[in-house]
C-alpha cells in the first residue's frame, strides 16, 4: 500500500531571507564587540612597537660623547680603538659587556666599567694595574698587587721607570699561577710595604726581593749587595728593629754584607756581617 506523502509547510522566500537576516544580526550583536575588542588590542601594543623602534633608532640616541676616564699609561684614542665604540652609532648598539671585555684584554687594563648615559653619551671608566716587582722570566715582566703577571715591558714603556722597581725572584710566572706561589709573593709584598712604611729608604735602595719557601724573604740592596734576611711574619716588628741596625752602621761609617732578622722567636736577635770585619775573623759574625 503506498504511503501518503507528508504535507511540507512552504517556506516563503521573502521569511527565508527575514530568517538569516535575524541569525546574521544576532552573531554580529555578540561576537562583534569581540572582534573589535581583538582588533584594538592588537593594534596597540603594534603601534606602541612602531612608536618605539621608530624613536630609539631614530637620531636622539645616536652617540655623541664617549668619555674615557683613569688612564695614566694608556691613551683614550687606543681605549677607543679597542672598545670598538665611534660615535654616531646608536647607543643602544654597543654591546656593554663585550665593550668591557675587549677593554680589560689590553695590558695596563686591570677592570673596565662602561655605562649608558641616555640619550647619547658613553662612559668607559679605566682601572689600571700599580706594578709592585718586575719578574725576570722570559723577559721582564710586570707584577701587579694581587701576584698576577700582567705584561712585559717592551721598548714603547717608560723602561727606567719601571726597572727601577725591585726585583723578584726566587719565583716563575708559572709559580704565581699557583696558590703556594701567590702566597709567597703577598709575603714578600708585605715586607716590602713594611720596608717603605719604616721609610728605610733613607738607608738602603732596593734591588731585589727574593722568596725561599724555607727561608722566607730576602731583601738585597743596590749598593754593594748586602742581604736582609727576613725570614716570614711579623714584618713590622722586624722593620723596626732593622732600622736600629742600619742607623748604627751609618753612625759607626760601616756597611754590611748580610743582615740576619729572621729569628722566628727572638725578634731582638739580629746577626749582622760588617764588610772588612770577615776578614779577621769569618767563623763568629758580629752581634748587635
Amino acid at each position: 500500500m503506498a504511503r501518503k506523502r507528508q504535507n511540507r509547510r512552504r517556506v516563503k522566500p521573502e521569511d527565508r531571507v527575514k530568517a538569516i537576516r535575524e541569525v546574521g544580526t544576532h552573531g554580529l550583536r555578540v561576537w562583534g564587540p569581540r572582534v573589535a575588542l581583538a582588533a584594538v588590542g592588537l593594534a596597540i601594543p603594534y603601534a606602541i612597537y612602531v612608536g618605539y623602534f621608530h624613536v630609539i633608532s631614530g637620531p636622539t640616541f645616536l652617540l655623541k660623547t664617549i668619555e674615557v676616564s683613569g688612564v695614566e699609561r694608556l691613551s683614550e684614542e687606543d681605549v677607543l680603538e679597542a672598545s670598538g665604540v665611534s660615535a654616531n652609532m646608536n647607543i643602544f648598539d654597543v654591546e656593554i659587556l663585550k665593550v668591557e671585555e675587549s677593554v680589560e684584554a689590553m695590558p695596563w687594563v686591570k677592570d673596565a666599567l662602561v655605562e649608558r648615559e641616555l640619550p647619547d653619551t658613553l662612559r668607559v671608566r679605566i682601572d689600571e694595574w700599580s706594578p709592585e716587582m718586575v719578574l725576570v722570566d722570559s723577559g721582564y715582566q710586570l707584577v701587579g698587587d694581587n701576584g698576577k703577571v700582567f705584561k712585559t715591558i717592551d721598548p714603547q714603556d717608560n723602561v727606567d721607570e719601571l726597572l727601577a722597581l725591585p726585583i723578584l725572584t726566587g719565583l716563575t710566572s708559572s709559580d704565581l699561577e699557583k696558590e703556594s706561589g701567590r702566597e709567597l709573593f703577598q709575603e714578600a709584598k708585605v715586607a716590602l710595604q713594611a720596608f717603605r712604611a719604616e721609610g728605610l729608604e733613607e738607608f738602603v735602595a732596593l734591588s731585589e726581593v727574593h722568596v725561599d719557601p724555607i727561608l722566607g724573604v730576602s731583601l738585597v740592596a743596590m749598593d754593594g749587595g748586602c742581604e736582609i734576611r727576613l725570614g716570614t711574619g711579623k714584618m713590622p716588628e722586624r722593620m723596626k728593629r732593622l732600622r736600629v741596625v742600619l742607623s748604627r752602621l751609618q753612625d759607626e761609617g760601616e756597611t754590611a754584607e748580610y743582615i740576619l732578622l729572621d729569628h722566628e722567636s727572638e725578634l731582638g736577635r739580629v746577626i749582622v756581617g760588617r764588610t772588612g770585619w770577615a776578614s779577621k775573623d769569618a767563623s763568629q759574625p758580629n752581634r748587635q
